[in-house]
């Protein structure tokens, strides 16, 4: 349980940071490529020797942090680009209602059953996010149909880095080695972005200290919101298929209180009714792993 609330707590807390970039004109791109490394330095000052000693590069999970790196960096990208041109409810809709895929993957692979109850709140679940993420009538529609292909883009892409998640952390990552395979994903991701970030010809700004600091701040709860899902992924109470849904609802829940709390944003009726079904979906799940 400790490990799902610590990988809730610092999800929120990514999710808190990315929110006060804009407020203080970080340059995202650059961030980002920051706390990759910050995160994949974490790793490197927790393990320490053991990153010599274990051989990292000869384990089964090795040439896997190549692909994972590149989906880490090219979500973030996609991301991006669709909140500006579809918004960001519809890119956080599309990102949350993911968790249908390795939903879907643990029951088919690893033989997972679900009881009614579990059935019922995933349901729940899907729904309460859908609800806590609907925009306010004051923010406008943006051209959704014209841009289709970042939310679906989006679907898609998260829910297979959370399916693939599942799959090393069960066929190559063992016990000991979650800290040294969550800092080269995210080692292999900052060195991908950093030469994005490099090549690219429009790159308007350079390196400025507000940007790296900013990333350095992020790279420490997103390290840990990767890797305590990873742990908590180990809990044998509870099936995948009820880990993945219970993670993702309760952070989207408490994303949605931390705004109201520390950004003064407004809940819609809609809103309220999710955050009410997010309560008792989580209840529903809970009892279910029981």
């Amino acid at each position: 349980m400790i490990y799902l609330l610590l990988s809730v707590l610092t999800s929120s807390m990514v999710f808190v940071i990315l929110r006060g970039f804009g407020d203080y004109g970080i340059d995202n791109r650059r961030a980002i490529v920051v706390n990759y490394f910050t995160a994949f330095a974490l790793g490197l000052f927790w393990q320490g020797s053991a990153w010599i000693e274990t051989g990292w590069w000869k384990e089964l999970w090795a040439p896997h942090i190549v692909y994972m790196g590149f989906l880490f960096i090219f979500l973030f990208n996609v991301l991006a680009l669709g909140a500006q041109k579809t918004g960001v409810s519809v890119t956080s809709v599309a990102v949350k209602m993911s968790v249908a895929i390795p939903v879907a993957a643990s029951l088919l692979l690893y033989g997972e059953r679900l009881s009614v109850l579990g059935v019922l709140g995933i349901a729940g679940a899907l729904a309460a996010v859908f609800l806590i993420t609907r925009p306010n009538k004051a923010q406008g529609a943006l051209p959704i149909a014209k841009y289709w292909y970042f939310p679906v883009t989006l679907f898609f892409g998260a829910g297979l880095m959370d399916t693939l998640l599942k799959y090393h952390q069960t066929h190559f990552v063992p016990d000991g080695q979650f800290v040294l395979y969550t800092s080269a994903v995210f080692g292999t991701a900052g060195l991908m972005g950093f030469l994005q970030v490099t090549i690219r010809p429009q790159a308007e700004t350079s390196w400025r200290k507000k940007d790296i600091w900013a990333g350095v701040i992020l790279g420490v709860p997103n390290f840990g919101s990767i890797y305590f899902l990873l742990k908590t992924l180990q809990w044998e109470r509870f099936p995948s298929s009820l880990i993945f849904p219970i993670n993702n609802v309760t952070i989207v829940l408490s994303s949605a209180v931390l705004g109201v709390v520390l950004f003064k944003e407004k809940l819609n009726n809609a809103h309220r009714a999710g955050i009410l079904l997010a309560v008792i979906a989580i209840w529903l799940m809970a009892y279910a792993g029981q």
